[in-house]
């Protein structure tokens, strides 16, 4: 019971939610499951760029998940999304409303049937982020904000308002190594630059000091080039640097 005696607490309400998705099986004979399968249609406008997925309720008590549950989006890619109803007029069709990131990140196509299951997520302390455009300067501090409560995963591509727009940036690196994770106030976030190809002594100079200070080999994947780029301008510390990259290699 709340202060005072008003109000229920969390725990409280997440019992009486779990109750009525129970009664809810018995009234329609549904029976509780790991995974279902659904058919993809396009999300609704309003959810465009806010990693959700919506379902009707008869799937979340098959799933045993309520609004604001994340799960998992299983297409020839896994991906991860925040669990909201269907509005009424979808009701009991057999499908999931997905918008385009979503879609991409699980490398399926409206009229596919994917499958769903509930997944923990855990919240996200630090991500890695590099844009798939070219931006505009961004403080770092702007995507715990504008993303609060998105789940994603290393490799998903996320979408951060601005400026009346939308930036589409792809995750390269997250902390902690988790099936899912979640955006919070907390997390940190750091912006990789597109790699140029031009040469600059001075950053190979750089480099390679840095390189040479660590024992463990280092993979020239994407993700190194662009925390390397960013070293050798300044953007950031060695000891980031080595930071960062273990989180590229976790």
């Amino acid at each position: 019971m709340g202060l005072f005696g008003f109000g229920k607490s969390k725990e409280e309400k997440e019992e009486d939610q779990k109750l009525k998705r129970e009664q809810r099986r018995i009234k329609k004979n549904i029976t509780k499951k790991e995974e279902i399968s659904l058919k993809v249609l396009e999300g609704y406008k309003r959810d465009f760029g806010r990693g959700v997925a919506r379902i009707d309720y008869d799937s979340m008590a098959e799933l045993d998940v309520d609004n604001h549950y994340v799960v998992e989006i299983k297409g020839k890619r896994r991906t991860v999304a925040l669990c909201l109803p269907l509005y009424p007029s979808d009701e009991g069709k057999g499908i999931v409303r997905i918008d385009e990131v979503i879609i991409n990140n699980s490398e399926t196509s409206i009229g596919d049937t994917i499958s769903i299951k509930a997944i923990k997520a855990v919240p996200a302390e630090k991500v890695v982020v590099t844009p798939l455009i070219a931006i505009p300067p961004i403080d770092e501090r702007y995507f715990a904000d504008a993303l609060e409560r998105v789940p994603l995963i290393k490799g998903d591509n996320v979408i951060l308002p601005y400026m009346g727009g939308k930036i589409k940036f792809e995750v390269i690196g997250v902390t902690p190594a988790a099936d899912a994770l979640l955006i919070t106030k907390k997390t940190v976030f750091y912006i990789g630059e597109k790699v140029e190809t031009s040469k600059d002594t001075q950053a190979e100079k750089t480099i390679t000091s840095v390189e040479n200070t660590n024992d463990d080999s280092i993979i020239d994947n994407e993700g190194l080039k662009i925390l390397k780029v960013r070293l050798a301008k300044g953007e950031i510390t060695i000891d980031e640097f080595k930071e960062l990259k273990d989180i590229l290699q976790e």
